[in-house]
């Protein structure tokens, strides 16, 4: 039914009330973007109003930027959501890469990249992460060239690199990476440690664990426990995260024996061998959790008990150190707090390239567990 003579006020509520319902119907997505809004005549009929009501809603709807008037077609739905606020510009995203190399051994790495693209949402960056694990460390220091090579065709604002730390070439790799990396002017965070040896006047930040502080804590905690000889277990390459975490170690492990060994955890013989060469030995710890848990299934399969017979630990709390029965001691890696720092500290890069380094080092946690736990 169509209204009749009606006061102002009454015209001006009803008009205010149909204004609300095709806001809300627009904001919602009823009408899609810029399909064509209905004409006055079928809003008549909708709302049993007067051509005058439902020509003065149409253009409330027009000044707030939901509908728009195009000549001699009609109205048509703008985009939603300008609706009461000028229209600002989104500021182009950055492109930020990321490549690491060393998920194929932990799964440490893909956590915390994981928690960098999180972290670059909040921040309205694009992160493009490459991966360049294999079981080959050539391999994996030739794709690692690769992808830098790619990432800076594609136009990358700043890289977040983990530097390489296996392989005989590795120092050599890292030069050639940092030299192209330098030349195409890209800022840089480094992720876990620095490149080795380290260059002079450098320009890239270092996000990752404190490692000679995580060492230092694990030898205080065996100490606590009464461990006096200790063995250092390396399953392959001494890298520099590794190297910072035994000089922590050695440090803080003063009063007693301590030893690194080299072998694999998962060589029951090498580790038989690494028992008899040590008969009073109280502990071995691990470079990392995955190694420790190879080492535990060789010390069971000796007959030896972990803690009974000997205390085993490891570094990074993944998500065996938990199951392992016993369950391990390690130094929990903080990976969200790792992946925060390294997204900021790349956009302050980006932001200032010639800033003074920074060297952000979280601490990691001491997580005690059974396979540490005190002997009577």
């Amino acid at each position: 039914m169509i209204e009749s003579a009606e006061s102002g006020e009454q015209k001006t509520g009803k008009s205010r009330k149909i204004e609300r319902i095709l806001a809300e119907e627009i904001l919602s997505g009823h009408f899609a973007a810029h399909d064509r809004f209905p004409s006055e005549r079928q809003l008549m009929r909708r709302f049993g109003v007067a051509r005058q009501t439902v020509h003065q809603v149409v253009e409330k709807l027009r000044q707030r930027g939901l509908v728009c008037a195009q000549q001699g077609r009609g109205t048509y739905v703008s985009r939603c959501g300008k609706e009461a606020r000028p229209e600002v510009k989104t500021a182009a995203r950055k492109k930020v890469g990321v490549i690491v190399s060393g998920s194929h051994f932990s799964e440490i790495f893909p956590r915390i990249c994981k928690e960098m693209r999180l972290q670059a949402a909040l921040e309205n960056i694009e992160l493009i992460v490459g991966d360049a694990s294999d079981v080959n460390v050539v391999t994996i220091g030739n794709r690692t060239l690769e992808l830098v090579r790619e990432m800076i065709k594609a136009g990358i604002a700043g890289l977040i690199l983990q530097p390489l730390e296996y392989g005989a070439d590795c120092r050599e790799k890292n030069s050639e990476l940092l030299a192209m990396i330098r030349e195409a002017q890209v800022p840089l965070v480094l992720l876990d440690c620095d490149i080795w040896p380290p260059v002079e006047n450098p320009y890239h930040d270092i996000v990752g664990i404190g490692n000679f502080s995580a060492g230092s804590i694990l030898a205080s905690h065996l100490k606590s426990r009464g461990v006096k000889d200790i063995r250092f277990l390396i399953h392959d390459c001494l890298s520099e995260s590794i190297r910072e975490r035994v000089a922590g170690f050695r440090q803080y492990a003063s009063g007693g024996r301590f030893d690194v060994v080299q072998a694999d955890p998962a060589d029951v013989e090498a580790v038989r061998e690494i028992m008899e060469d040590s008969r009073g030995i109280d502990a071995i710890v691990c470079q990392n959790d995955t190694a420790a848990a190879k080492l535990i299934a060789s010390l069971t399969a000796l007959g030896l008990r972990v803690p009974e017979d000997v205390r085993v630990a490891g570094f990074d709390d993944v998500a065996i150190a938990s199951r392992l029965k016993p369950s391990l001691t390690t130094m929990r890696q903080p990976c969200k707090g790792i992946a925060v720092q390294a997204i900021r500290s790349v956009v302050r890069r980006i932001e200032n390239p010639m800033a003074q380094q920074m060297h952000c080092r979280l601490a990691a946690k001491l997580v005690v567990r059974e396979s540490t736990r005190a002997v009577l």
